[in-house]
């Protein structure tokens, strides 16, 4: 530009001047003492002054306070020790228009010398969209952060070739990983996976080259710092593939379960067994008893059933109390479960009663149901009539 400038072309001049008519961004050139000398028209565009107001005043008048007032020192500091504190470098800064209103700008300034004499040029550049847009972005990001916060979402992506596995700081916190103790090798992640889930996950990422457009979802165990196991709802999508349709990156979610999960195992467990002795109900009692039949079936075996009622019990509610009571029926529940051997199954038949089903065992419930039950340091024992079948004492039955 300052060869331009030196020119005395006429055909140099008129370049230079096509140059800053067009430019979009605004150029002002002053002297020493901050004073205009020259504007381009986007200048006008942008500040609201006319090249008739601007020529000849102070740059500071384009300025809101404190700048304003500071910026004649600055420009006497450098002129004086020629210390470069803005020169050749982009800054940002706020500017003032004529009607008085701030806005966002990006400041260059370079200088020159021209006939003997030096000139500073200013190009400025209005970053009020680009602004309005880091805002809208930043707004947007803290409302996907609340959302995934809230919904105990983290992201994460896989890039294939590397075989690395890249995620947000959310994601080890939530198994309870410091950030020194996290890897970006896929095979660290891997061996955090339960050895139950960890085959298919294998299995997916083979065959993820082949799979069908559109997500993929599992759900998997990740080991936490404190050994414990976090369900997760992984949803995972290829987002970049190579010219032979391989996959390039993968990107995905992981949702976090984890309570869902120990819901559902609670229900199922009130659904299928006792409240209060944790025995299997008769719905599941009959599902298991098929089985052991099934069993003892299909490998000419014998299974034995034996009903268990607890008499007198009704005296230690009337004496000591429904909680007691309780007492007495969880440890029975207690015993009984002991002596269970594989493939045995005991329920709750009814207030009083249980019942045990099993190939081998039942002897060893005769002998342990003998020992007293110690409730409120009372010693309570079981009467020795107290495992019956109706009124015959429980037999051996070959499965047929």
């Amino acid at each position: 530009m300052q060869d331009i400038l030196k020119s005395r072309s006429e055909a140099d001049r008129e370049l230079l001047r096509a140059m800053l008519w067009t430019m979009q961004d605004c150029v002002i050139v002053i002297d020493e003492r901050g004073t205009v000398e020259a504007m381009n028209p986007a200048t006008e565009k942008v500040f609201g002054f006319a090249a008739t107001e601007l020529i000849g005043r102070n740059i500071s008048v384009l300025m809101p306070s404190p700048h304003r007032e500071s910026h004649d020192s600055y420009l006497e500091r450098y002129l004086r020790t020629g210390e470069r504190r803005l020169l050749g470098m982009a800054r940002e800064f706020v500017g003032q228009r004529k009607d008085g209103t701030h806005f966002p700008i990006e400041l260059m300034v370079t200088e020159m010398v021209v006939g003997g004499r030096r000139r500073f040029t200013g190009v400025i550049r209005d970053i009020s969209a680009r602004k309005h847009a880091d805002e809208a972005q930043k707004k947007s990001r803290q409302e996907l952060d609340l959302a995934l916060d809230g919904a105990d979402v983290y992201l994460w992506h896989l890039d294939c070739n590397a075989r690395t596995m890249h995620c947000f700081d959310r994601l080890p916190q939530a198994i309870g990983l410091r950030p020194e103790e996290v890897r970006p090798e896929l095979e660290f992640w891997l061996s955090l996976i339960h050895p139950d889930d960890r085959a298919e996950i294998l299995h997916c990422l083979a065959e993820v080259g082949h799979a069908p457009p559109g997500p993929m979802d599992r759900e998997i165990r990740l080991r936490g710092s404190d050994g414990d196991w976090k369900w997760m709802y992984v949803r995972a999508q290829v987002v970049q593939r190579d010219s032979a349709g391989m996959p390039l990156r993968v990107a995905g979610t992981c949702l976090d379960i984890t309570r869902r999960k120990h819901a559902e195992e609670k229900m199922l467990l009130l659904a299928q067994h006792d409240a209060l002795t944790g025995l299997p109900n008769r719905a599941l009692t009959i599902a298991l008893g098929e089985q052991v039949l099934a069993a003892a079936r299909r490998d000419r075996l014998r299974c034995a059933v034996l009903f268990v009622d607890l008499d007198r019990f009704k005296p230690i509610n009337d004496a000591y109390g429904h909680e007691a009571g309780d007492a007495v029926l969880q440890e029975v529940a207690r015993r009984l479960t002991g002596c269970i051997r594989a493939g045995g199954v005991a329920m709750r038949r009814g207030d009083r009663e249980a019942l045990y089903l099993s190939g081998t065992g039942a002897e060893h419930f005769v002998e342990h149901r003998r020992q007293p039950v110690p409730v409120r340091r009372r010693r309570h024992r079981h009467p020795a009539q107290a495992c019956r079948c109706g009124d015959v004492p429980c037999q051996r039955m070959r499965a047929r």
